[in-house]
């Protein structure tokens, strides 16, 4: 098995952005250089080590737990995203 690595994530993470139409970039900087994060925005949080899908709630960064699983290794990390991104794609498509 392949080691799993940030690039992977980001990759998953890219395409779940894509699919689900929510802003590919965590935050926006205005006209007089204010941050505002991106509602709907799915990244990698990282903590003691792990790794969990979060999706950003609010303008200030508030975020939320999308899969409930807590940091989790990359690898498991890789394969419940794949998990949920197929989830969406065959609810989408109807398969």
């Amino acid at each position: 098995m392949d080691r799993i690595t940030d690039k992977h994530l980001a990759g998953m993470i890219s395409r779940l952005n894509r699919i689900t139409n929510n802003p590919l970039e965590y935050s926006t900087r205005d006209d007089a250089g204010r941050f505002t994060c991106n509602v709907g925005h799915f990244h990698i949080d990282r903590a003691y080590g792990g790794n969990q899908l979060v999706q950003t709630v609010t303008d200030g960064g508030g975020i939320r737990n999308v899969l409930g699983s807590g940091h989790v290794p990359k690898r498991a990390c890789y394969e419940l995203l794949a998990a949920y991104i197929r989830g969406i794609e065959d609810n989408q498509f109807g398969e």
